[in-house]
């Protein structure tokens, strides 16, 4: 999947999935991790579009190529 042309999109779907389902049903987690699981969920959404760039660009091959050579100075903002 990591390495197919619509890969950026489908983590995209996915992520925005997990969202809505934590909003809803919580994952079955306390209260209080939930905001954490909500951050880091946003915090994924920011690398996967900075992903999505860089493969568009034609600068990553894949999500792996991409964390490898590009992805260790692409960063979330840290209060997302």
């Amino acid at each position: 999947m990591s390495h197919s042309a619509d890969s950026a999109a489908r983590a995209e779907a996915a992520y925005h999935a997990m969202q809505a389902d934590l909003a809803v049903t919580g994952f079955g987690l306390e209260p209080a991790l939930r905001p954490l699981l909500a951050r880091a969920l946003d915090r994924k959404i920011a690398l996967n579009r900075a992903f999505a760039q860089a493969q568009a660009a034609g600068l990553a091959r894949g999500f792996q190529h991409f964390i490898a050579t590009l992805g260790g100075i692409v960063h979330a903002p840290a209060d997302a």
